[in-house]
């Protein structure tokens, strides 16, 4: 298996080109589909989609082609498995970034292959910005490489194990000020890489706080504060049957509920991040979440708990971030910074969205004139 893939930064609202390529023919395969996008889930927003290409080779015997008479669309004979592989090595491979397109190869133990990383191929396309594209407001931005995936199979490593190439030790990131009170913007030197990165504050923050949490999560060990005052919340009767059977569960993401009545419940305590939150409106969403996980029935039960937890994560880290349209200090943007940069400088947030841009002195130099 061989595939070129779209970072989640360069999604699309159209889905095409998708190419998908079975033993040198050209196949329809909503299954293969259905793997990358689940793969990409965590990473891009719902109305996104990838750009790709990829190709398998498939013992023949393994596959029915005879599913429609063009012969396009084909059933495979191992779904469960194929699709287990694809979606596995594309979410381990989605877990680092670089310049150029994602790409990846492997042949038999695919989800094995990629737990161990994976070859790149050379750049494609531009990086940087030019004058032309400074004229137009433009920016082709170039991110590091940096191992963020959220995968709870993945996230137990070490942020140690990034790339060398960003040693956080010998990274200098001063923030020089707030743009809009939404961006930071540092003077950043990496190595031998000198420039601007502007941040997003809210989305930095989140991932920050999401990745925190997971880890907090998967050794129950989340932080909580009990409520002062318990509030009681009222739900919608489809959002307090499905709260009500995963009480226990949101047990150990640190939130503490009772029911309190037919369709309300009270909380008595939330993680230590969240007191501030308005907690009727995040319980709300939470419940909406988990009536959202019924589309994750098909997988296993185990890849479905994780789905549902990761998107619950996602909101419990979004209430609780740094909003945009919020005044930070010199020394709350170095704390945001160092806290980023220790999660592993990810690009973008739990639910896909752009953490971080950046502009080098030698693309400034070009700009004006003095490459």
């Amino acid at each position: 298996m061989w595939g070129m893939f779209a970072r989640p930064e360069q999604v699309k609202t159209s889905r095409t080109p998708q190419e998908i390529v079975l033993n040198g023919r050209w196949i329809k395969s909503a299954m293969i589909v259905h793997a990358i996008y689940e793969a990409y889930r965590m990473r891009i927003p719902k109305d996104r989609y990838p750009t790709f290409a990829m190709t398998l080779d498939i013992d023949p015997t393994r596959v029915d082609v005879n599913v429609h008479p063009t012969k396009r669309e084909v059933r495979f004979l191992d779904q469960e498995a194929i699709h287990h592989a694809i979606f596995h090595a594309l979410k381990a491979g989605l877990g680092i970034v670089t310049n150029a397109p994602q790409v990846f190869s492997s042949s038999a133990n695919v989800t094995a292959s990629f737990s161990r990383g994976y070859g790149w191929g050379g750049s494609v396309g531009r990086t940087g910005i030019d004058e032309h594209d400074a004229a137009r407001g433009t920016f082709h931005t170039t991110t590091e490489t940096t191992e963020n995936d959220v995968d709870p199979s993945v996230i137990a490593e070490s942020v140690s194990q990034a790339s060398p190439s960003l040693d956080r030790d010998s990274c200098d990131i001063r923030p020089l000020g707030q743009l809009n009170q939404t961006y930071i913007v540092a003077n950043v030197d990496i190595g031998t890489w000198h420039g601007l990165k502007v941040l997003d504050q809210h989305t930095a923050h989140e991932r920050v706080l999401f990745d925190r949490l997971l880890k907090q999560t998967r050794t129950r060990s989340v932080a909580t504060q009990g409520l002062l005052f318990s509030p009681v919340v009222e739900l919608q009767p489809s959002q307090a049957v499905v709260l009500n059977q995963h009480l226990e569960e949101l047990r150990t993401l640190g939130l503490e509920i009772e029911q309190f009545g037919k369709h309300a419940f009270r909380i008595r305590a939330v993680p230590s991040f969240l007191t501030r939150t308005d907690v009727y409106v995040l319980l709300g969403e939470i419940a909406d979440e988990l009536i959202d996980g019924a589309e994750y029935e098909g997988s296993s039960s185990r890849d479905a708990l994780d789905k549902k937890t990761h998107k619950v994560l996602a909101t419990m880290a979004c209430h609780g971030a740094i909003k945009a349209n919020q005044t930070l200090g010199l020394g709350e943007m170095k704390h945001l910074i160092h806290d980023w940069v220790q999660t592993g400088m990810p690009t973008t947030c739990p639910h896909g969205r752009r953490i971080v841009m950046r502009l080098s002195v030698a693309e400034l130099d070009r700009i004006f004139g003095r490459a």
